[in-house]
């Protein structure tokens, strides 16, 4: 029978650690501790500017361009109050592009009336 040798590994050798409250490593390879986690949300509270504009009055049936308010630096989503759904939005600068479909499948405009919000943080 082979004898068993007691090993003992400390979470840090098998993890990378980053316990840098910028989290200025942007790494896929690293897990932030809690401390650098909270360090991080609390130096940054409310300093991220949530943006959601209106862009209803730009709809009209057939535009699928639409301008926002301010050049974003991550677009959360577009909102529409109808059935139809965004199946794809790009942004160029300002120009917010969507891609509406029906529900059988078929491009669709937003209609004069439809409520149209893009949130984005800028």
């Amino acid at each position: 029978m082979a004898k068993t040798t007691d090993i003992k590994i400390s979470v840090d050798e098998l993890v990378d650690l980053d316990t840098d409250g910028t989290l200025a490593a942007n790494s896929d390879g690293k897990i932030p501790s809690q401390k650098a986690v909270k360090t991080y949300v609390d130096a940054n509270a409310g300093t991220s500017n949530l943006i959601v504009d209106d862009l209803s009055a730009s709809c009209d049936g057939s535009n699928t361009g639409f301008t926002l308010s301010q050049t974003r630096k991550a677009m959360l989503g577009v909102v529409w109050n109808t059935a139809f759904h965004v199946t794809d939005f790009s942004v160029s600068g300002t120009l917010l592009t969507t891609h509406f479909l029906d529900g059988a499948g078929n491009p669709i405009a937003p209609l004069g009336g439809d409520k149209l919000y893009a949130l984005y943080f800028a």
